[in-house]
């Protein structure tokens, strides 16, 4: 899925008679998805209770191969994003039909 399709499935959730247009939506998911970035950017979790939780995971410098030279080489620390799913998207997704 991209972002266009997921405007239009969120758009298309509302009743008729309620439906916002898919610029607001635009709007509400980027924003939505802005403020996750900052506060992972300033390395604050974001709990999504229903969905799961983003945290930053610190990878330290360690001792790295070069592939082609086969020689030793520092890799820098570093961070990245790590997710874990909650336990309700859990049991969707390992829900049997």
């Amino acid at each position: 899925m991209n972002i266009k399709r997921l405007i239009e499935i969120v758009h298309d959730s509302f009743p008729r008679n309620e439906r916002i247009t898919k610029k607001q939506v635009s709007t509400i998911l980027e924003r939505l998805l802005d403020t996750i970035s900052d506060e992972i950017i300033k390395e604050n979790t974001v709990n999504l209770y229903w969905f799961g939780s983003f945290t930053i995971w610190y990878r330290p410098a360690r001792l790295g191969i070069n592939p082609q030279t086969l020689e030793p080489l520092q890799l820098p620390a570093s961070k990245s994003i790590k997710f874990k799913a909650s336990t309700r998207t859990k049991e969707s997704l390992n829900k049997k039909n």
